[in-house]
């Protein structure tokens, strides 16, 4: 009887241990719609109007958590390609994690990177973010349908350029409160500044690329406790 109350014990550990999966005490990107989380080719309501977005990329890069003024912690990879369908989460020890009151990052490629070429990684031009004809990175790319009161029309902003003239990285700052772990980027709130009526297409730089980079810095909040 004794033996049977062991293996009992036994596997309840080993169940308990397995089913607990590891602990993430890091920091996550997720993508929402307002309220919703957010997903490609669904259809919204954006003011008056139905639209659907069928691409949404950009770069997080130089990833920086600070207390107090103070950087306690830096990621070593520089910069990271993120879209809905592929979650980016920064793990990092839990001390952090509870000590951390701000975390500081770039949206986009900086200079130095865009010109030293294309690169391996996230920065793999494979990724289509590699604007061979600029020698330069994309920042972000948003594509897809809109259907108004006249007609349904299509939109794409490919964001970039690093010059001193149009540069288009922007860096963010947001607070963090006690084991914080969600950044989120909220695409109705980047939409909601354009109007798709009058402008759907940006594919190079310039003053209107560097003027959707600020907003679409704007995108980004924590829910902070």
């Amino acid at each position: 009887m004794k033996k049977y109350h062991f293996l009992f014990l036994f596997f309840a550990c080993v169940n308990l241990l397995f089913s607990q999966g590891p602990t993430f005490s890091g920091i996550r990107f997720s993508t929402v719609w307002g309220t919703e989380k957010f997903e490609l080719y669904k259809k919204y309501i954006l003011k008056e109007d139905t639209i659907s977005v069928s691409m949404l990329k950009f770069y997080i890069s130089d990833i920086v958590l600070k207390k107090k003024n103070t950087i306690i912690y830096k990621t070593e990879g520089k910069s990271y390609l993120m879209n809905p369908e592929k979650k980016l989460e920064i793990d990092f020890d839990q001390n952090i994690a509870e000590e951390a009151d701000e975390i500081d990052f770039s949206v986009g490629v900086d200079s130095t990177t865009n010109v030293s070429g294309a690169l391996g990684g996230d920065l793999d031009p494979m990724n289509g973010m590699y604007w061979s004809w600029q020698s330069g990175y994309v920042n972000f790319k948003i594509e897809g349908t809109y259907r108004g009161s006249a007609a349904q029309k299509d939109f794409q902003f490919h964001i970039g350029g690093y010059s001193s003239l149009f540069p288009t990285l922007q860096t963010i700052a947001l607070p963090l409160g006690k084991n914080q772990k969600i950044i989120y980027v909220d695409v109705l709130r980047f939409l909601l500044q354009i109007d798709l009526n009058k402008i759907h297409s940006i594919m190079s730089p310039g003053e209107k690329a560097v003027i959707l980079a600020r907003q679409f810095g704007k995108v980004f909040y924590t829910d902070r406790k």
